[in-house]
């Protein structure tokens, strides 16, 4: 019986997710071994598949998009091929140490929580990050609390837990498949009136090659407006 399944998006990850999906097989083999580990590879140009493939255990399961279609659409690929009770979303870089994920699932387990987010921002957290994106991160979480009027201090942390069984009805719903794919599940999963807590998390940020530019902000900016026009718009309906 599978208890924890983790869904790591991958797209062009070939540098360190071999290294990151070892340390992720000896973590949960000793702390929770009935596991299972999604990649979906949302259509990589470079040897991610082939990184993954000699990671030599029978708990990974890789998954291969046809073209590069954004994160949400991959995380939302493995959470359809995914069998167990606590779904685990989590970023392949590897800038999440696997110690702190029993915290999260014991929100999930022990608390009675249906959603446990990272917080990158909690004053107990440790991050490594570069001033340009803590910069970037908290504009935009500036601007989801004035457009949405939620109160999350951290929408796109990637790392969260999920109970499947309250989860699955809403991830469904959700029709962003790029940058703003967390920021919707977390307003549909508000809406469902989900329990819902945020953790802090030691975060160390290591590939520094993918930055934040004009045109990531920007994307994120136009995304954003259009999810906040089709929830006004389902508001007056």
């Amino acid at each position: 019986m599978i208890k924890y399944s983790i869904i790591i998006p991958a797209f062009n990850e070939e540098a360190g997710i071999k290294g990151y999906l070892s340390s992720l097989t000896k973590f949960f083999g000793v702390k929770f071994p009935e596991y299972e580990i999604i990649v979906v590879d949302d259509g990589s140009l470079d040897r991610t598949g082939k990184e993954v493939k000699s990671v030599k255990t029978t708990k990974i399961r890789y998954y291969k998009l046809d073209k590069n279609q954004g994160k949400g659409k991959a995380l939302k690929y493995g959470f359809g091929k995914s069998t167990g009770q606590i779904v685990i979303f989590l970023d392949a870089g590897g800038d999440f140490p696997p110690k702190q994920l029993t915290i999260f699932i014991s929100a999930i387990e022990q608390d009675g929580f249906d959603m446990a987010i990272a917080n990158k921002w909690d004053k107990k957290s440790k991050i490594n990050y570069s001033l340009k994106r803590i910069i970037f991160s908290k504009i935009f979480r500036k601007i989801n609390s004035m457009l949405f009027k939620i109160n999350f201090s951290d929408t796109q942390a990637g790392l969260k837990a999920f109970s499947k069984k309250r989860i699955e009805n809403i991830i469904n719903k959700v029709e962003n498949n790029g940058f703003v794919f967390d920021l919707e599940l977390l307003i549909l999963a508000s809406k469902s009136k989900l329990k819902i807590i945020e953790l802090p998390v030691i975060l160390n940020w290591k590939n520094k090659k993918r930055g934040i530019n004009l045109k990531t902000a920007f994307t994120m900016l136009k995304q954003t407006l259009a999810l906040r026009k089709k929830f006004a718009k389902e508001a007056l309906n």
